[in-house]
């Protein structure tokens, strides 16, 4: 297992999380009075900003590019319904809004053989899945990731949306 050196955040960078994410990832969710406030997080040896918003779109993005910017997070209970029972009404419209955003990405908290395994519920197969995240990465721009291990999962996300921060802020958010 490689040990990465914690993500260097950049200055002015505040992460974004939706208020309806459930079981958040980089903090516990704060009492309602606190939703909008700027929160601090210790990350390794650096201190992240988080604020939790209502989004539009997707669980996590950075604050002045919701609507450019957008991670949405799934665990295998949620995955199933998203390219399942939900994929017409509510999966294909969400993927139609993050493929006109600059940067969007699925985080699945699973691990590989979780997500394509025979499931105990459900009609879901591992064809059913390649196809769909097939689908989501080829037609609709959007990055995916998968690990059971929540500091994985942040620290992809965190990478990402760090890096696509930066893009934004050398060309002042004129692209795409």
């Amino acid at each position: 297992m490689t040990n990465f050196k914690p993500t260097e955040i950049p200055k002015g960078f505040v992460l974004v999380i939706d208020t309806d994410e459930k079981k958040s990832l980089f903090r516990k969710k704060p009492p309602k009075k606190l939703f909008g406030q700027i929160l601090p997080v210790k990350i390794g040896e650096n201190n992240l900003k988080v604020k939790f918003e209502a989004l539009s779109v997707g669980d996590y993005s950075i604050q002045g590019f919701e609507d450019r910017v957008c991670v949405e997070r799934k665990q295998l209970s949620d995955f199933d319904a998203f390219i399942g029972k939900e994929r017409v009404r509510k999966t294909m419209p969400k993927l139609e809004r993050m493929y006109d955003m600059f940067w969007a990405g699925l985080a699945i908290e699973c691990s590989e053989r979780e997500l394509f395994g025979k499931r105990k519920y459900g009609k879901m197969t591992p064809e059913h899945t390649r196809g769909f995240l097939k689908v989501v990465e080829v037609r609709y721009n959007v990055h995916t990731y998968r690990s059971k291990d929540r500091i994985k999962l942040e620290r992809w996300i965190l990478d990402r949306l760090c890096c696509v921060y930066e893009t934004l802020m050398k060309t002042k958010g004129v692209v795409k």
